[in-house]
C-alpha cells in the first residue's frame, strides 16, 4: 500500500534513531518547535500493559523498562527492533542512547544490547 507500518518495517540511521528519542524526550519539540503534542509523547511513554517483570510495562510503541546501574535503578523509555536495535530514553540522565546491531541470528539479542546499554553506556553516564 505504500505507507511503513510504525511498529516495524522501518530502515533507519543510528543519527535519526537518535533524532526519534530526543524529541520523545523532548516533549515532541525539536529545535524548539512543537512537531509532536507533547500530551502524545506522554501517553506514549506511560504504562498501558503489563508485560512481565524483566521486559516491563508497555506503552504506545514504546516499552518502559528499567536499567539498574551500579545498584541504581533508572525508568527509561525504549523503542525496540530486530535484531536487539534500540533507541533507549533516561529522562533522569537526560540521556538518549542507541544500539543498531546486525544480530539478527543471535540468540537474546535484546539482552546483549541491554547488557551494552547498562554495563557501558549507562555506567559511563553515572
Amino acid at each position: 500500500m505504500g505507507l511503513a507500518q510504525g511498529g516495524g518495517g522501518l530502515s533507519l540511521r543510528s543519527r535519526d534513531l537518535l533524532k526519534l528519542g530526543q524529541l520523545l524526550l523532548d516533549g515532541g519539540r525539536w529545535n524548539g518547535t512543537q512537531v509532536l503534542p507533547e500530551a502524545w509523547t506522554q501517553a506514549m511513554t506511560t504504562p498501558h500493559a503489563s508485560v512481565d517483570p524483566q521486559r516491563g510495562d508497555y506503552g504506545y510503541l514504546t516499552w518502559l523498562p528499567t536499567y539498574t546501574v551500579a545498584g541504581r535503578p533508572l525508568k527509561a523509555f525504549a523503542m525496540a527492533g530486530t535484531g536487539g536495535n534500540k533507541v533507549v530514553v533516561v529522562p533522569e540522565l537526560n540521556a538518549v542512547v542507541v544500539v543498531t546491531t546486525t544480530n539478527y541470528d543471535v540468540r537474546n539479542p535484546h539482552g546483549l544490547a541491554d547488557a551494552l546499554i547498562a554495563n557501558h553506556a549507562l555506567a559511563a553516564l553515572l
